[in-house]
């Protein structure tokens, strides 16, 4: 997780309606745990949504740490690796970094990673989920919760003030909370468990 002061826990509860929007919010990255030494597909098929074919046919472009990657079985070797997903771009860029692409050659090579580098424990993947991946299985991570740095939640809510009040209720710390204060009690500096939930008559498709 990143290294802040504090962390804090919120719950916001929005109508089912309104959770497309807020899958935008992973593209700065949902940072979740996991351990030394799993590979990056079996991390991915654990998290809820995602399955083998999925990753073979929408998931196009990974890159782990910075560095675009093809092998799903790449272990996760740190105790922190940052995880980004997404459907197939466009152009040259596209066509270097896809999977398998014949135009892999043209990357920077990233140096290779091994498990016996970092021995083992735990780790934490700050993942980022970007364009239709993110519209596709978004949703259901939010439910699930996460960790989100103060300063992306910051941004978001700048960005999108109209989610909070639209919101149907909050929760920070375990205390009821107007939703509309969020936006002014959340620090940059502190780290927050977000789950992101709806009414149970708001039941998803």
């Amino acid at each position: 997780m990143p290294q802040t002061a504090s962390r804090h826990t919120v719950m916001l509860t929005v109508l089912h309606a309104e959770m497309s929007r807020l899958t935008s919010l992973l593209q700065s990255g949902i940072c979740l745990k996991s351990s030394i030494g799993m590979a990056v597909g079996l991390f991915l098929t654990d998290l809820p949504g995602f399955d083998q074919n999925y990753l073979n046919e929408k998931v196009q472009t990974i890159f782990l740490d910075g560095s675009a990657i093809d092998d799903l079985q790449r272990p996760l070797s740190r105790p922190r690796h940052v995880l980004a997903l997404s459907a197939a771009m466009p152009g040259l860029a596209g066509a270097i970094f896809r999977k398998n692409s014949l135009c892999a050659a043209l990357r920077t090579r990233a140096p290779s990673s091994t498990v016996a580098d970092e021995g083992s424990g735990d780790t934490v993947v700050q993942l980022k989920l970007f364009n239709t991946i993110a519209r596709e299985k978004g949703e259901a991570l939010l439910r699930g919760g996460g960790v989100f740095t103060g300063a992306a939640l910051l941004r978001f809510f700048g960005d999108h003030s109209s989610v909070l009040q639209r919101a149907l209720g909050a929760r920070y710390d375990g205390s009821d909370f107007q939703p509309l204060q969020l936006h002014t009690s959340i620090r940059a500096d502190s780290d927050y468990f977000l789950t992101i939930t709806t009414p149970e008559t708001e039941k998803s498709p």
